[in-house]
This record gives structure tokens, C-alpha cells and sequence, in this order.
């Protein structure tokens, strides 16, 4: 008796301990996947209102830049009428050959208003007409005289024209200030936000190292218990002493993942919620099995777009550095490791390029080529059979590389949307991804110099243009041959 009680009473408390600490860490997880996918939607926001703030100065100040060539027109046409000489007419050239492409840009601006739409319509009929009078000024002083066009100058029309432009232009600037002055507002209110979220983060990874070390303290006392047992207990005893030097082993380990830095704990998320589904899966219930395989998979998710998210956020700082690179090779190397994917589902592929080396940013053109490749597979796998067509001409601006697939395509209406950052434009139960892919593509190639469009239908596939600069192309080896 006195050896078989106490082999009974150290798994009964283990087992309890084990039960106790399984249950509160699958809280916690599931608390810093909540806080981590709150502070990552409020850090979206903030920059969407950054963003917006950035483009309402763009609108004030074509607004301004707008008015002011309307004034050197009106200017350049009273000094001509008074003068009488070329050379007070270039102001008003200049103006007028430019002023109608300004409204246009200011209308495109403001697609998103249709308030100031209206106002930019009212502005761009007061310019036609200052346009016209001033266009008779000009006619009346080079056909008839200084005096005729004094006559007409006198009658006050070009002026209340100006006055009416200068009032009209001074609501619309006024009512993008009230917008400017409500945007900022709200983005500096999401930059408290996303301030407090990652105190909160903070704090709640501080109190799990703490709940941590103190079951890490509670195991080792029953491990020492164990140990004290273990002499007068039989083989099995022995053998869950050693499981549990492991589990206070890797109870250690994660105690120092979380503490290392603030992606750490999302690390650790996942590796604890597979530890508890591969060692502890048979007592927990069918609930709380489904609970940590929702837990695993969240945690790769947010893992991929924090990922991204710094990705894209390290592209504004990265300097690219230019060498010679062969795009045949580069484009092999990158399906070469797809092989197996490739083969797995019956990729149809046609590589026709042209044997062109280019003076480019290799790591930047790789993950462009990687990305579009990678789209392209996953959007056809369920195509009977899937194709990949990749190639390349050489035009007179530079260089232009396509990737086709026959995948279910999008609408091109949608076409601008698909290069933001996080804009999908199907559910993440279909195809995995975060949707910042294009986004990438598009901030490489711009600080490249580069560009990138496409050309699509719906349930027909989709073709990505990435135009490379001329300044990219180097010499071409004789000796490099097209691939198929």
C-alpha cells in the first residue's frame, strides 16, 4: 500500500495540473489572436486615413494651382490689351494650353465627391467662358486697336467671370479644408488607437509570461515529487517522469518565445495550439478539438499578414541594387522549385523568352516573377488542365515580361482595386493568401521604374503585363537561345 498510493496520487495531480493549464492557455491564445488581429485592423486604418488626409492636401493644392494659371491667363490677356506686344501674351499661352488639363485632373480627384464633382463642373464653366472673353479681347486688340478692345475690357464681363471663378474656387478649397480638418481628426484618433491596441498587446504578452513562469514553477515541483517517487514506483511511473521533463521543457522554451519580441507570441500561438492538438487531443472535447484547429489555422493566416504587412512597409526603405541577370535562368529557377506543384496538378507550361540579360534589382524582379507565377497556378488549378504561359519582348521603352494562366479571371472593372494592399477579390475559404501579393508587385516595380497592368474576363483567365524600363536592359549573350 505504501508504494501504490503515492504512484496514484502524483498522475491524479500531473493530470489535473495538465488539465488546468491546457484550458488557460487556449484562453490566452485565443485572447492574443483577438487583441493581435485588432491592433493589425486598426494599424489598416490608420493608414487608410493617412492616405486620405495625404490625398485632400493633393486636392487643395491642384485647386490652387488651378486658379493661379487662371490668373496669369487673365494677366497675360489685359497686359496684351494694354501693351499690345507678343511677349505678354506667353503667360496667357501657357496658361490656357494647360488649365483644361488641370480641371481634369482636379474632377479626377474628387470622383469620390459628388458634391465637389458638382463644384468642379460650376469652375470649369466659368474658365470656358473667361476663356472665350479673354480669347475676343486678344482678337479686338490685334484686329482693331487698343481702343475697341479697351471698349470691350470696360463692359466688366472678364472681371465678374474672375470674381465668380475666384468665389467658386474658394468654396471648393473651403470644403475640402472642413474634410481635411475632419480626416486628420480621424487619424490621429486611429494612431491613439493602434498606440493603445499594442499596449494592450504588450500587457497581455507581459501577463502571460507571468502565467507561464508560475505554472513552470508548479510543474517543476511536481517533476521533483516524481523524481522523490520514482524509486518505489514501477516502469510507468518512470516513463511519465521523463514526459513531463519534456513538457517543462518546452514550457520553458515558450516562456522565452513569448518574451523575445511582439511577433514572437504569434509564433508561439501556433506551435502551442499543434502541441495541444498532437499530445493532449484526447482529453479535450470535440468542441474544444475544433477550437484549437481554428486556432492553428488563424494564426498561419495572421502570421502570413503580419508578413506582409512588414513586407510591404520595408519595400519604402530597401534600396535596390542593380546586376546583371540572366531572365531565362530566373524564370527556370523560380518554376524549378514549383516542380512538384506544377506536376501535381497538371500544369501545362510554355516558357517562350527571348535571350535577354537584364541590369536589374534581382531580389526585387524575382519576387514579382514569384508572385505572378504563383497567382497564376493557384487561380487555375481548376482548370481542365491548368496553363502558365510566361513571355517577353523587347520593345522600344524597355523590356515587357507577361505571365497568362486560364484561371477563373475577375472583372476588369475591378482592375485597379486588385494592386491594393489587402484587396481581394474572392473569400479566403476558396484560395488561400492575404491579398497583398499584387500589392508587392506593384511597389517593386515601381521602385524600379517599372509597371505593371492586366487584361482579364471573367472565368477566362488572366494575362499580367510587367513593363520594365529601357535603363534595365543590358547587353544580350549571343549564346542564349529561346525556351519552350
Amino acid at each position: 500500500m505504501k508504494t501504490t498510493l503515492p504512484a496514484l496520487t502524483a498522475p491524479l495531480g500531473k493530470w489535473s495540473l495538465e488539465k488546468s493549464l491546457t484550458r488557460t492557455l487556449v484562453m490566452a491564445v485565443v485572447v492574443l489572436i483577438i487583441v493581435s488581429a485588432a491592433s493589425i485592423y486598426i494599424l489598416l486604418a490608420f493608414i487608410v486615413d493617412a492616405g486620405q488626409v495625404q490625398h485632400t492636401h493633393q486636392v487643395i493644392e491642384q485647386a490652387q494651382t488651378t486658379l493661379t494659371k487662371m490668373i496669369d491667363v487673365e494677366t497675360g490677356a489685359r497686359g496684351y490689351v494694354i501693351v499690345g506686344t507678343d511677349p505678354y501674351l506667353e503667360p496667357y499661352q501657357r496658361g490656357r494650353a494647360s488649365v483644361m488639363q488641370d480641371v481634369a485632373r482636379l474632377r479626377e480627384l474628387v470622383a469620390d465627391n459628388p458634391r465637389q464633382q458638382s463644384a468642379v463642373k460650376s469652375i470649369q464653366a466659368l474658365i470656358e467662358r473667361r476663356l472665350v472673353v479673354a480669347e475676343e479681347l486678344i482678337e479686338l486688340r490685334t484686329t482693331k486697336g487698343f481702343a475697341a478692345a479697351q471698349t470691350k475690357m470696360e463692359g466688366g464681363a472678364g472681371l465678374r467671370l474672375m470674381d465668380q471663378l475666384r468665389e467658386a474656387s474658394h468654396q471648393f478649397i473651403d470644403t475640402e479644408n472642413v474634410l481635411l480638418s475632419t480626416r486628420e481628426r480621424e487619424a490621429t484618433s486611429q494612431a491613439y488607437r493602434a498606440v493603445a491596441g499594442l499596449g494592450v498587446l504588450v500587457t497581455l504578452v507581459a501577463v502571460m509570461i507571468l502565467f507561464v513562469g508560475r505554472y513552470v514553477r508548479a510543474e517543476v515541483g511536481l517533476r521533483e515529487q516524481s523524481r522523490r517517487l520514482v524509486e518505489s514506483l514501477n516502469a510507468e511511473l518512470a516513463q511519465r517522469a521523463a514526459a513531463l521533463a519534456a513538457k517543462n521543457d518546452d514550457l520553458k522554451g515558450f516562456a522565452y518565445t513569448v518574451s523575445h519580441d511582439l511577433k514572437a507570441p504569434l509564433r508561439g500561438i501556433s506551435g502551442y495550439a499543434q502541441e495541444l492538438e498532437r499530445r493532449h487531443k484526447e482529453g479535450l472535447s470535440e468542441r474544444a478539438q475544433f477550437c484549437i484547429s481554428q486556432i492553428i489555422t488563424a494564426s498561419k493566416n495572421l502570421d502570413r499578414l503580419i508578413e506582409d504587412l512588414l513586407t510591404y512597409s520595408r519595400l519604402e526603405a530597401e534600396t535596390p541594387t542593380l546586376s546583371e541577370v540572366n531572365l531565362t535562368d530566373l524564370v527556370q529557377s523560380i518554376l524549378r522549385d514549383r516542380s512538384h506543384t506544377l506536376t501535381e496538378l497538371g500544369v501545362e507550361v510554355s516558357v517562350q523568352l527571348p535571350p535577354l540579360v537584364l541590369l536589374t534589382w534581382e531580389r526585387g524582379l524575382h519576387q514579382v516573377l514569384t508572385n505572378l507565377i504563383d497567382n497564376a497556378i493557384k487561380y487555375s488549378r481548376a482548370a481542365k488542365p491548368p496553363r502558365l504561359n510566361i513571355t517577353a519582348e523587347t520593345l522600344a521603352e524597355g523590356v515587357r515580361v507577361s505571365v497568362a494562366d486560364n484561371g477563373i479571371g475577375f472583372d476588369m472593372k475591378y482592375h485597379d482595386r486588385i494592386f491594393g494592399l489587402f484587396n481581394r477579390l474572392v473569400r479566403a475559404s476558396e484560395f488561400e493568401g492575404t491579398g497583398a501579393g499584387l500589392a508587392i508587385v506593384k511597389k517593386l516595380l515601381d521602385k524600379l521604374g517599372g509597371s505593371i497592368r492586366a487584361e482579364s474576363e471573367p472565368g477566362a483567365g488572366a494575362t499580367f503585363f510587367v513593363d520594365l524600363p529601357a535603363a534595365t536592359a543590358a547587353a544580350t549573350p549571343a549564346t542564349l537561345e529561346p525556351t519552350s
